[in-house]
């Protein structure tokens, strides 16, 4: 976690999704190994900033490249 001008940046985490489901636990279990999950990124290139927090969430992409920012710029009050 950092911080840009007093902001909290926190990076999230793409959301690990069953590709198809089945509503019995037995035949879902067989579901799981045969067609596995995917990872869904709901944030992709946009940042998401909670003016009420002072938070600012991003995908860990977008995270890594405001880091950079931060440290090219020497910008980083934390």
């Amino acid at each position: 976690m950092d911080y840009l001008h007093g902001i909290r940046l926190i990076s999230v985490e793409p959301l690990k999704v069953q590709v198809k489901k089945h509503k019995k636990k037995r035949i879902n279990k067989k579901y799981i190994s045969r067609y596995g999950y995917k990872f869904i990124d709901k944030l992709g290139d946009k940042i998401m900033h909670d003016t009420i927090n002072n938070v600012l969430y991003c995908s860990s992409v977008m995270y890594q490249l405001i880091k950079q920012e931060i440290r090219g710029n020497d910008y980083g009050d934390g």
